[in-house]
């Protein structure tokens, strides 16, 4: 019985050139950042931040930026991340075995499990794209990872499209059948692009609409954010410790005439705070026990943990600042490790 051509590395290719070129912002550094997690779950996200800026020329991300990129893709816990990462490499290898032995039996299993979350289009893709990243050419490979997850998922869903159209058995080889499988293969395949160009129209829409809303959000939090960056010298928290310097002088006596106009501005500038809905998320000087496993939302300073389950006291030296109606990190927490003293009794 006459079997179907193999699919190829340089179709999947096509595909993945064809969709990616149709977007026009680049996502290569969230795919980069999912990359880095997915060659090693257990990375804390200063180290991913670490190990991206060292792999991207002139890059300067920070761990709050990783923690960031896991939030706007709804993966904020380790365990979800993890449950995540475990079913796309199970569906990554039923499409690799799909496209190796030339099998599609197990297509209807891939298309449900890739309903199980709105980023297990991305996981797979990205560790297709480790298992053939020594075989697609360096272009292919860089169309790859500037896709958004709306793109992964069309870029996907053709290549499963592909796959299931390849493995169909053939048909009888008669004259007539042949003309008449014709057609039917050509109607096939126009359905297949027509479903897929529908499905892409959809997902621009959304993808437009959704990147108005993230650029006019990012736009308001760059503000916002200047006002507790460590290139103004942290503003919001130097805020903190003038009102509280203030309350310690009332304390001691009456606050001399000469600062009673940088009490005012203080005044002032903490109630702008407070009308915007800016409201701190610890208390300076507060203190704890995490584990590297819990130090996602976290800017961690102090030496690095062993393993997964080493507990550290930390104490926080800045207390971290989000916008309370809208559910916005302006600035993620800063914690110190706390260094025992050991006193020698004499």
């Amino acid at each position: 019985m006459p079997q179907n051509d193999p699919i190829t590395l340089q179709e999947i290719s096509q595909i993945i050139i064809e969709i990616s070129s149709k977007q026009k912002k680049n996502f290569a550094e969230e795919n980069i950042i999912w990359q880095l997690y997915c060659e090693n779950p257990d990375i804390e996200p200063q180290t991913i931040a670490k190990q991206f800026n060292d792999k991207v020329k002139g890059a300067c991300i920070t761990a709050s930026d990783v923690s960031s990129t896991f939030r706007k893709c709804k993966l904020i816990s380790n365990a979800e991340r993890a449950e995540v990462l475990k079913r796309a490499k199970i569906t990554a290898r039923k499409i690799l075995n799909a496209i190796n032995n030339n099998d599609g039996s197990e297509i209807v299993s891939i298309k449900k499990e890739l309903d199980y979350h709105i980023q297990m289009h991305r996981f797979v893709l990205l560790w297709l794209a480790r298992t053939w990243e020594t075989k697609l050419t360096e272009e292919t490979y860089t169309y790859l990872v500037r896709m958004s997850h709306f793109f992964i998922n069309d870029c996907l869903d053709a290549i499963i499209d592909l796959i299931t159209e390849r493995t169909q058995q053939p048909k009888q080889n008669t004259q007539i059948n042949l003309t008449t499988a014709a057609y039917e293969e050509k109607i096939y395949q126009l359905t297949v692009a027509l479903n897929r160009a529908n499905n892409l129209i959809t997902r621009l829409q959304d993808s437009y609409e959704e990147q108005v809303i993230e650029i006019r959000t990012e736009e308001e939090l760059k503000i916002i954010s200047k006002l507790n960056s460590e290139k103004y010298g942290y503003i919001l928290d130097l805020l903190i410790s003038a009102q509280n310097g203030f309350k310690n002088l009332r304390k001691k006596g009456i606050i001399p005439f000469e600062i009673k106009s940088a009490q005012s501005l203080v005044r002032r500038l903490m109630e702008f705070v407070e009308d915007c809905a800016i409201v701190p998320m610890f208390e300076i000087g507060e203190r704890f026990q995490v584990q590297a496993n819990e130090l996602d939302g976290y800017s961690y300073e102090g030496t690095p943990f062993n393993n997964a389950t080493e507990i550290k006291q930390v104490e926080v030296i800045s207390p971290g600042w989000r916008i309370m109606d809208k559910e916005i990190v302006i600035s993620y927490p800063r914690v110190k490790e706390v260094m025992e003293v050991l006193v020698n009794e004499t």
